[in-house]
């Protein structure tokens, strides 16, 4: 997302109807890592009537937020989901290894 995407995606968040759902796909992407967290948590705080679903592969983002549902998309394979709701505090082990491995390829040449 572009700086100008969240200053849009801001200014909808702010001027969106009351009691709305707002559903932010990757909102860590060009947004340097040392403001992200303040910048949603503001919008949040701005608008509480309104429901933030954050859909992102960024670990700290999501333990940031330490008192929300998280829920963990583990599969889909075009038709089902498997999913799990994460319970504790503590993102699950198998969760941190595969993002800890996302990106990673072998040799091109």
């Amino acid at each position: 997302m572009p700086d100008h995407e969240f200053l849009y995606l801001s200014a909808q968040a702010l001027c969106v109807p009351k009691d709305k759902v707002l559903i932010i796909d990757e909102p860590e992407v060009y947004l340097h890592c040392s403001i992200l967290n303040r910048l949603w948590k503001k919008l949040e705080l701005c608008r509480p009537d309104c429901l933030f679903i954050y859909i992102t592969r960024d670990l700290q983002f999501a333990t940031a937020h330490g008192d929300v549902d998280k829920i963990w998309i583990k599969v889909f394979d075009g038709v089902h989901w498997a999913f799990k709701k994460v319970v504790s505090e503590e993102l699950p082990e198998e969760l941190e290894v595969m993002t800890e491995h996302i990106g990673a390829v072998g040799s091109l040449t």
